[in-house]
């Protein structure tokens, strides 16, 4: 096969380290070769900037994800042209290159991309040109966006077009900029090799991407009076974070008696029953579960809220909302959650969240409902969420990174429910804090996969369904249909998980307590029904 001739374009060989992270990430892949390094004029925005907004650049370069560091070793076995005052034509007839990726500078022209058959590929940060705005975030911080957006673009002769290649949805963390552009710089950084990887592999659709209308650089600076909003943000939150929350949380299981594809109805009935309120300073939540004898029983993660502890409880609610005591099926050494259930063949299985372990494991439910065995290890790394069920013939394993448990979506697949399980060629499948961590098993609906997952960029959460269009070991796509907040009443600050046990679903709810009036008055109104 032949190589993949990567041209790479930067203003000068000093890279920020996401854009360090993104050229070793290329030179990574099998079959990549780096053709030439362009190095083209820097990129000035347009008009004057503000005082303020030089000072705070001047000082938030000097570490972390703005500070630029020497990239000379790195390409100094690479080719490398000065573009300024050469036709890029030129230049290639010397340098033949299949794709050129653009990570700073100017003086390149989509019109001569007719010659690279893969295009120019160039990142846009936050809906602006990271070329002429180098700090994603900023923006977004300053008009309190809860999310940051990312795409990776290949431009060609069509300048009215460009095909989306990756894109991703990222949270704007804690009104802190440089938190935000650091996150989104280093996951995005990946995206490069990751279509190059399924180019090598005969995907070439990948390279082909969405059609969109490019998007247009912004060239206005933050002003003094912009900066000076920014400042007093980032002072105040650090300022509340330190202090800490004046509010607890308190999750809580309900049950929904209505199938969970009737909640992608124009109205879905959220008539939920929700059981009593955890014993004080409990909480429940992530609930999945399976009938026996007509009798519903849920798997369910038990918190301890001052220290954190959690374990895995069997319950069983009854129709009169009284609860037999919880029992302890599962306990380890860290933080057990959304312990997903499957039924196969009569057994019931258990796959736990247990990121702790840096493993994802296979568990079986005994006759008793009473214990967990350990079967065997599915997959030798850790996963939020971690989700399993069958598509067109294959296994699927879904789960979120665990440095990025609500943004960064991964996938397995096996052809036995066994195993062994093997990455899906584009991981990660999908970066987005809107609908990328699993929130239940997927389900039918309309013909086509319906998957739950939840929606990390509002306070406490929600639901995005997402209905999946291509999912094989070389392609992955799925959009979203419906979002659905909380469910309205005593526990609608939040909401994790949907679980489908046949004509009913299971749901959980989240309230804020800011004093102990709520629980008082739960503990005097279940006194006062026994």
């Amino acid at each position: 096969m032949s190589p993949l001739r990567v041209g790479i374009a930067c203003a000068g060989i000093r890279l920020h380290p996401w854009q360090l992270k993104c050229v070793q990430a290329l030179m990574a892949v099998p079959g990549v070769e780096i053709a030439a390094v362009l190095d083209v004029p820097e990129s000035k925005p347009e008009g004057r900037t503000s005082a303020l907004y030089r000072w705070w650049l001047r000082r938030s370069s000097r570490s972390g994800p703005l500070m630029k560091q020497d990239a000379s070793a790195l390409l100094a076995n690479h080719p490398r042209v000065v573009l300024a005052g050469t036709n890029l034509q030129e230049v290639l007839r010397k340098h033949p290159i299949d794709v050129l990726l653009q990570l700073s500078g100017t003086g390149l022209s989509h019109a001569e991309a007719g010659a690279i058959p893969y295009g120019i590929w160039q990142f846009i940060h936050c809906g602006r040109c990271a070329i002429s705005n180098p700090i994603p975030g900023l923006w977004e911080v300053l008009q309190d966006e809860p999310m940051s957006t990312a795409s990776l673009q290949a431009h060609s002769t069509v300048p009215e077009r460009c095909g989306v290649l990756r894109e991703g949805y990222f949270r704007t963390q804690d009104h802190s900029v440089l938190k935000t552009a650091e996150a989104l710089l280093e996951h995005s950084a990946l995206w490069p090799a990751q279509v190059c990887r399924a180019i090598l592999s005969g995907v070439h659709t990948v390279a082909s991407g969405t059609a969109e209308t490019p998007s247009s650089a912004e060239g206005a600076s933050p002003s003094n009076s912009d900066m000076f909003q920014l400042l007093w943000k980032e002072f105040f939150s650090a300022k509340d974070n330190r202090s800490g929350s004046t509010s607890s949380e308190e999750w809580n299981i309900g049950v929904l008696p209505h199938p969970v594809e009737s909640l992608l109805d124009e109205s879905p009935n959220l008539n939920v029953r929700w059981l009593p309120p955890p014993a004080i300073g409990q909480s429940r939540a992530t609930p999945f579960g399976w009938m026996r004898e007509e009798n519903l029983n849920v798997l369910y993660e038990k918190t301890q809220q001052e220290t954190g502890e959690s374990v895995i409880a069997r319950l069983r609610p009854k129709r009169d909302n009284n609860l037999k005591r919880s029992r302890t099926v599962l306990e380890t050494a860290g933080h057990l959650s959304y312990p997903f259930i499957l039924e196969k063949d009569g057994q019931v299985y258990a796959i736990p969240e247990q990121v702790h372990s840096g493993k994802v494991d296979l568990y079986l439910l005994d006759d008793e409902g009473t214990a967990l065995t350990l079967v065997r290890t599915l997959l030798e790394e850790p996963l939020c969420s971690p989700t399993l069920f069958q598509h067109e013939g294959r296994w699927w394993l879904f789960g979120t990174a665990a440095d990025s448990p609500d943004t960064v979506l991964h996938a397995f697949y096996a052809d036995q429910f066994e195993g062994p399980y093997k990455p899906h060629l584009l991981n990660p499948i999908k970066m987005d804090i809107r609908s990328a961590r699993p929130a239940g098993a997927p389900f039918q609906h309309a013909g086509g996969l319906c998957r739950p997952a939840r929606d990390g960029s509002t306070p406490g959460g929600g639901i995005s369904f997402n209905r999946i269009m291509i999912l094989t070991p070389e392609r992955f796509s799925e959009e979203i249909v419906k979002s659905m907040d909380p469910v309205p009443g005593r526990w609608s600050h939040g909401i994790h998980t949907l679980s489908a046990v046949g004509e009913i679903t299971l749901v959980d709810g989240m309230r804020k307590l800011t004093d102990r009036s709520q629980r008082e008055k739960d503990r005097k109104k279940k006194h006062n029904a026994s």
